[in-house]
């Protein structure tokens, strides 16, 4: 950076003071520095400023500004926010069709995202593909079981499926209520797996549903693909999850 400084001179009696030793301290008001390491190389050795109690200091890997207390290196003020480990990527709105194609929504930012649906609606079995450069996988297997739950009949039915139609997120026409739908590794040339879970209002009843399942190809996929045999309207929300 243009500038970190690596010492903090001193200078004696009757030395020449050049323009050019000043300008970074003259720049900047306070010492600047790469790293915590490099600060406290800057100081104490030969030429250099003792370090002494209200030193002040620049950190460029933290962003902070830093005071010496006498005994250690304190930071001004609170310390930088710490990232989020969940991050935004695209929000999409949803005009009524039987295909929608989300591109470029994975990428080797993440391994793990969050898709989320509000006000959604399917009036057929909703379903979700994955896809490369606008081209929906069709011909890999999307294996996937899982379990439904019927307000009205308090029953509980388990179903598997093995196609390559898609994974199923909502059974028939329904409207889909807090649905939450977890990919894993779609950008990895690895296998995706996914989890949704949704509670869905499908004619009288509301239907929970908890479906888990695999692509059984090490596909690195780009895309996101929804599908149904009738119109799909509604919002959907994509997040990527910190890798660290």
């Amino acid at each position: 950076m243009a500038n970190t400084q690596t010492t903090v001179p001193i200078f004696v009696a009757a030395q020449v003071l050049e323009a050019a030793q000043l300008n970074n301290s003259a720049a900047t008001g306070v010492p600047v520095f790469a790293t915590s390491v490099t600060r406290d190389a800057g100081f104490g050795g030969a030429g250099e400023k003792p370090l002494a109690e209200g030193q002040l200091c620049y950190l460029e890997s933290t962003n902070v500004v830093q005071y010496y207390d006498g005994a250690a290196w304190a930071t001004v003020g609170p310390a930088p926010a710490a990232a989020s480990g969940l991050t935004f990527i695209a929000k999409t709105t949803l005009t009524a069709a039987t295909q929608h194609n989300l591109t470029n929504v994975f990428s080797s930012s993440y391994d793990h995202y969050v898709i989320r649906f509000s006000d959604f609606t399917s009036a057929g079995s909703l379903k979700i593909r994955c896809g490369t450069a606008g081209t929906p996988d069709t011909a890999s297997n999307y294996s996937s079981t899982g379990v439904y739950f019927d307000e009205n009949q308090r029953s509980v039915t388990a179903n598997a499926f093995n196609a390559s139609s898609g994974f199923l997120v909502g059974n028939n026409s329904s409207t889909l209520m807090g649905t939450f739908f977890e990919i894993s590794s779609p950008f990895l040339t690895v296998e995706t797996v996914y989890a949704v879970t949704n509670g869905s209002l499908g004619g009288a009843s509301i239907i929970g549903n908890l479906v888990v399942g695999t692509i059984n190809t090490a596909t690195s996929y780009t895309d996101l693909v929804l599908l149904s045999t009738g119109n799909i309207a509604g919002t959907i929300s994509i997040y990527g999850l910190a890798n660290s």
